[in-house]
């Protein structure tokens, strides 16, 4: 990824959640009871190949937001972050995508994405309102998203290999090789 994606992605995603929840805490502060809500992903909990700076951009949200829950413990200010799997929404194809970064094409991406998202806005809102209500400081959304947690709960050392995560770049490296062999 080169150095402005990676400063693009991390001034939206993990830059707008600082800038969003600063802004916020004063007022929150005079509350009687309040609550800081940042959206993570499924990709704030694993790692997927191929996406290194989206998936800093998460885990960073992540970090940030169970620091605050800690830091703001005994205040009228709860804090939880959402970890949504694939909920139906355009966000894929709104996206920014490097093509041959993925090595798949955007309209195949948003097809895949399309197969894979479950998930209404509708059952993602019920279930981050629930979430919230029961203080809970991880709301998982979705599920594939509590899929690929417990996956990756139970198995931290090799997840990624239980769920085929590096099954395509191993295949893509392979082929990359053939044809530089092919190619000297």
């Amino acid at each position: 990824v080169s150095w402005e994606n990676l400063e693009w992605i991390m001034n939206v995603n993990f830059w707008g959640v600082v800038h969003g929840s600063k802004a916020f805490l004063p007022y929150l502060r005079q509350a009687e009871d309040a609550h800081i809500v940042n959206i993570s992903i499924d990709f704030g909990l694993m790692s997927v190949p191929v996406q290194s700076a989206y998936n800093a951009s998460k885990f960073a949200v992540r970090g940030l937001t169970e620091s605050l829950k800690m830091e703001l413990a005994g205040t009228p200010i709860n804090v939880s972050c959402v970890h949504p799997g694939a909920v139906r929404t355009r966000i894929v194809e709104n996206a920014r995508v490097n093509e041959d970064a993925i090595g798949v094409s955007k309209d195949r991406l948003v097809a895949a994405f399309a197969r894979r998202a479950k998930t209404t806005s509708e059952e993602a809102a019920i279930t981050i309102i629930r979430g919230i209500q029961k203080n809970k400081r991880r709301i998982v959304v979705g599920r594939d998203a509590r899929i690929a947690d417990w996956i990756v709960r139970l198995f931290p050392r090799s997840y990624e290999k239980i769920m085929g995560l590096e099954k395509a770049i191993r295949a893509r490296a392979r082929s990359r090789s053939a044809r530089q062999k092919v190619d000297s």
